[in-house]
């Protein structure tokens, strides 16, 4: 038996509002790399294109794409939406400009953290900021506004077999049941359709989700803190992570979708390597150089006919 949807959103959630806080300061200082890791981002999602191109061996265009807990900012989602008709299926709920109702269901919905966290990211202006990069990125006036709709991928997919790609970025890692999740995101694909998620590794450096770690202050963490005895206690994860390492997300991918494709990036692999010193490798010994320098995993599917 599953959890239901109510207990499960309280792995998904972040939790504490002073850890919420410290995300949101965290947020403004890295405003000036906004426009960079926009373009980097964009880079990347070409290539995801390309890739669940080649699983349905057509076009990603004008496509039925639903997207799984694609975030505030709605990046993924706004990408392919361009050219595809996008669904986004979200535990939160996602505000669309000044809305006092769509804030109220969120504080019913997902608690005052959460509100309080996109309020805050909302003032200090780098959403505005974002959205300003994507535009000159895509090339756009305006970002495209694809449909959101408030629901667990655990429960079930909206008009289920019906989907021609089913995606997430970075969202497995926080759901419990994964093999739950994978079937249901299944049972939502046309025959042809192609599946594509793209998962951080617990075991990389920065799989703890310590916010630290994305807001220029990874010097305060140990390297690979969360993975060592007596340094894990210095690590405050920014949100529930499953804890899945690399063997186990190939088994759960090999027992729900059989014959899958696996893409790794193991962005900075040069420089862990330079600060990995013996002492430190044999600390590390229980996980081998593939789990530790991979930082993204990429499973992509395509449903038989």
């Amino acid at each position: 038996m599953t959890e239901p949807s109510e207990k499960r959103l309280k792995h998904y959630g972040t939790a504490g509002i002073a850890r919420l806080a410290q995300q949101v300061i965290g947020v403004r200082r890295e405003r000036g790399g906004i426009p960079a890791s926009v373009d980097v981002k964009h880079e990347r999602l070409v290539r995801d294109r390309q890739r669940m191109e080649e699983g349905l061996a057509d076009p990603l265009r004008g496509r039925r794409m639903l997207v799984i807990g694609p975030g505030q900012l709605l990046r993924e989602a706004r990408y392919f939406a361009v050219d595809n008709h996008v669904t986004c299926m979200d535990l939160d709920v996602i505000p669309r400009g000044v809305d006092p109702v769509a804030y109220v269901r969120m504080l019913q919905n997902n608690g005052a953290g959460r509100v309080l966290k996109t309020l805050g990211r909302k003032l200090i202006g780098n959403d505005r900021i974002e959205a300003r990069e994507w535009k000159r990125a895509l090339g756009l006036s305006y970002l495209p506004s694809p449909e959101c709709v408030v629901g667990d991928i655990c429960d079930g997919a909206p008009d289920a077999g019906t989907w021609d790609a089913v995606t997430s970025w970075a969202v497995f890692q926080h759901i419990p049941d994964v093999k739950l999740a994978l079937q249901k995101c299944v049972e939502a694909l046309r025959p042809g359709g192609v599946l594509y998620h793209g998962i951080q590794l617990w075991t990389c450096n920065t799989g703890h989700h310590d916010i630290r770690a994305y807001i220029g202050l990874e010097h305060a963490l140990p390297l690979w803190a969360h993975l060592r005895p007596g340094k894990e206690e210095l690590v405050e994860s920014s949100a529930w992570l499953n804890r899945l390492r690399l063997r186990d997300w190939r088994a759960a991918f090999e027992e729900v979708c059989p014959g899958y494709v696996e893409f790794q990036d193991r962005w900075g692999e040069e420089d862990y390597r330079k600060k990995m010193t013996p002492e430190l490798r044999k600390t590390l010994a229980d996980y081998d150089d593939e789990e530790l320098y991979t930082v993204d995993v990429f499973y992509r599917w395509t449903k038989p006919l």
